[in-house]
């Protein structure tokens, strides 16, 4: 028994003393730092192991998102959106809106404007105020208007301006085109008016200084004051027998119009109708016409306002106190005593009776033949 108490106290003593030798302490140190070399080892390991997987794969890296990151998310998405320059001319190429009572528009990305629904279209001003047309503000973004079937008027000033428009497309319902509607659209080169149309409004197609080709319905009744002048490249027209006034100045300044058909429905032709033609030597007036103005054929204007561009100004006669001449060898073609006739010979110009042959007093040769008797009849 006092052996035992002696060994018992023996590894007491021991166990008190262990952590004092240097021994100890230097395993315990041994131990800390060696974790610390494994530790960090094992990060940098991480770390080369994502970087490498970053660039072999990056659609199958994975982001671990922590409660600081949530909350970031959190703030941004609580903050306004900043609209950019950039990103309001992308949305301004697309845009809609009312132009009748039961008329829309729309402008579509590729720069068509279609006018849909039906009934009559708004009027609108030129140029100023608040009833300017609504898709005047996209109107370099516009090259081509498409006018629905529906539509039974184009109001007036509603496409001025559109200088972008190469096609203009309008529906077979329109039966009014307003004043001043496409004037100034002057990369149009081609315009087909429905036989829907009956009026043409003044000015409605002035200055289309591309336009080339021209088609006028068969039930178009007026064409207004200017409503094609300015129209430099056309060069033919036919006014349709529906037709019975041409207005004011309504061709005037067309300087390569070369070919001008008069419909037998017309009446009354305006005050220098077709002023400045410089390619046209002369015109047919049929005997409906009842009334032709001042300086409506065979007439120019050496105003310096006017600029013919490379045509050249044919022969003339000398300036009246108005700045204006006649053009040499014009002539008209019409019947005796019509309103043709009476023009031609107050304002200068040559006059040629299509109904010569027809009124002329033929002469009779009686003769007695076998048969019976032998009539002959001649010109004089």
């Amino acid at each position: 028994m006092e052996k035992l108490r002696k060994i018992t106290a023996l590894f007491l003593a021991a166990a008190l003393l262990l952590p004092m030798l240097p021994g100890a302490a230097w395993a315990t140190e041994v131990t800390e730092e060696t974790f610390v070399v494994e530790a960090a080892a094992e990060e940098a390991a991480t770390e080369e192991n994502t970087d490498e997987a970053q660039e072999t794969s990056p659609e199958s890296s994975v982001s671990v998102e922590t409660e600081d990151d949530v909350a970031s998310e959190t703030e941004t998405a609580a903050e306004p959106a900043v609209v950019s320059e950039e990103d309001i001319a992308t949305a301004s190429t697309e845009a809609s809106g009312k132009c009748g009572a039961s008329l829309t528009w729309t402008l579509d990305s590729d720069g068509t404007l279609t006018i849909s629904g039906s009934g009559t279209m708004y009027d609108f001003n030129d140029y100023e105020g608040d009833d300017i047309s609504p898709w005047y503000d996209y109107s370099d973004s516009i090259t081509a208007i498409v006018i629905g079937d529906s539509v039974t008027s184009i109001g007036e000033y509603a496409f001025q301006c559109l200088a972008c428009v190469t096609s203009v497309t309008i529906g077979s319902g329109v039966k009014t085109i307003g004043g001043g509607a496409f004037i100034g659209c002057e990369n149009v080169k081609s315009i087909k008016i429905p036989d829907s149309v009956t009026s043409i409004g003044d000015y409605a197609f002035a200055v289309c200084n591309a336009m080339t080709k021209l088609t006028i319905g068969s039930s178009v009744k007026t064409i207004g004051d200017g409503a094609f002048s300015g129209c430099r490249k056309l060069t033919s027209v036919t006014i349709p027998n529906s037709a019975t006034s041409i207005g004011e100045y309504a061709f005037d300044e067309c300087i390569r119009l070369s070919s001008v058909t008069i419909g037998s429905g017309v009446t009354k032709i305006g005050e220098g109708a077709f002023i400045n033609c410089l390619k046209l030597s002369g015109v047919t007036i049929p005997a409906t016409v009842t009334s032709i103005g001042d300086r409506a054929f065979g007439y120019l204007s050496l105003d310096e306002m006017y600029d013919f561009e490379d045509v050249d100004v044919p022969a003339h006669g000398s300036l009246d106190d108005y700045g204006y001449a006649t053009i040499t060898g014009f002539t008209i073609k019409g019947y005796s005593g019509s309103a043709a006739q009476t023009y031609a010979k107050e304002w200068g110009l040559t006059f040629v009776a299509l109904d010569s042959d027809a009124l002329a007093t033929p002469s009779v040769t009686l003769a007695n033949v076998s048969s019976g008797i032998k009539v002959s009849w001649g010109k004089v």
